[in-house]
């Protein structure tokens, strides 16, 4: 009986001892996935210069688009011009800066952010963002363009060290156009609370 009492006892601190060891294993991951959480959410709330977009981008696009590219065209007309019409969207996209067949390092899959192509072909011109823009589809490229160069004109802060997070530059709209879930409110929350 003795015997039986020792080994039972030398079980159960085994299976204590295994316990232990998965609650440490599991403990070790999430630690992990928060980890790749945060590095993710630090890239993710990287911004474009302003001195890019009044310096080239709209030249950049005008050599890309010509004609099609005006006055008049709206970031809903640069997305259709970009990713195709709303009926064939992602069909044929135009591969602006290298998105298009650049590796997304999260899914294996080609399409990057306009951001991350721009970072690329454009060194210097992406860094944590300091600015959160709010906008809408409807607005003219150009006169985005204009009332940025306008309001950083007299800026302090020279234009290279600002940067701005806007969603159709930053979220890689590979994703968001094809129809991938995306929790819209907390991806964008989340950058809020973490830019500037």
């Amino acid at each position: 009986a003795e015997e039986r009492q020792r080994q039972e006892a030398m079980r159960r601190q085994a299976e204590e001892r295994q316990r232990q060891e998965a609650m440490r294993r599991q403990a070790e991951e999430r630690q992990r996935q928060e980890r790749q959480r945060q590095e993710n959410l630090q890239t993710r709330a990287q911004g474009i210069s302003i001195e890019f977009f009044v310096g080239f981008f709209d030249h950049l696009l005008e050599k890309q688009f010509g004609a099609q590219y005006d006055e008049q065209t709206t970031f809903l007309d640069l997305a259709n011009l970009i990713w195709g019409p709303a009926d064939n969207r992602l069909a044929n996209p135009i591969d602006l800066f290298g998105h298009a067949t650049m590796t997304n390092p999260a899914d294996g899959l080609p399409g990057v952010s306009l951001r991350d192509a721009i970072a690329q072909r454009f060194p210097g011109h992406v860094n944590k963002a300091t600015i959160f823009i709010s906008w809408s589809w409807r607005y003219k490229v150009k006169d985005f363009i204009a009332t940025l160069r306008e309001y950083y004109t007299n800026s302090p802060t020279p234009l290279g060290q600002v940067f701005l997070w806007l969603c159709f530059f930053c979220n890689n709209q590979r994703e968001w156009l094809a129809g991938t879930p995306q929790n819209g409110v907390a991806a964008f929350g989340d950058m809020v609370r973490h830019i500037g």
